[in-house]
């Protein structure tokens, strides 16, 4: 029943079809193993078949429902003209869309490989710049600590040389002191010493 269903399809079709022109290129229909005949009939013989899907060229000669074709093995036969269609076959479409859809995944690989290998390779520069800006830093950090330390140091040494100048300057006043005072006393002293008397010849008194 379906079988019949499926011939009165495209026996319908076939009735608007507009006739084939020579050397046009066509399919043969899905789901059919059709004979090619020495003449348009059924009554000729039969010189081959013909697989449902293959592609085959019209020589422009049609006649009693059957036309012309020569198959992709250069064979001329006549077939019926139901089942033939100017459209790609299912099976030739579902191959076509086999091999574009292989083409775009392996482009699609090839792509995402090539991304990959960028991410890997930017990835791999951050790493780079982040170890560098972490060496950076810790030479900052470092260099940082010497500063505080020779600022500590210097610190210290004019805190220390303040001090020493401080001291020395009291010591240099405090010996000055002292020299003044010791100058003084001897001028006191000098001052109430006994002066020697002198004889009347102008020689000192013992």
């Amino acid at each position: 029943m379906k079988r019949f269903l499926f011939v009165a399809l495209f026996t319908l079709s076939s009735l608007i079809l507009t006739p084939a022109s020579a050397n046009a290129n066509g399919y043969i229909s899905d789901d059919i193993y059709i004979f090619m005949h020495a003449g348009p009939g059924k009554n000729y013989r039969i010189v081959g078949s013909i697989e449902a899907g293959m592609q085959v060229s019209v020589t422009g000669n049609q006649g009693n429902n059957f036309m012309e074709v020569t198959d992709s093995k250069g064979r001329k036969g006549w077939i019926e003209s139901q089942w033939y269609s100017k459209n790609k076959s299912f099976r030739q479409q579902v191959a076509s869309f086999a091999k574009e859809n292989k083409l775009l995944t392996e482009k699609l690989q090839r792509q995402q490989q090539t991304a990959s290998t960028s991410t890997s390779k930017l990835n791999e520069e951050i790493d780079n710049l982040s170890s560098q800006l972490a060496e950076l830093r810790a030479s900052f950090n470092s260099q940082s600590k010497e500063v505080e330390t020779l600022t500590t140091q210097r610190d210290s040494a004019v805190e220390n040389l303040q001090q020493y100048q401080a001291e020395h300057k009291f010591r240099l006043t405090l010996e000055g002191a002292m020299i003044a005072g010791v100058g003084i006393l001897v001028g006191i002293i000098l001052v109430y010493l006994p002066r020697p008397r002198k004889s009347r010849h102008g020689n000192p008194i013992m």
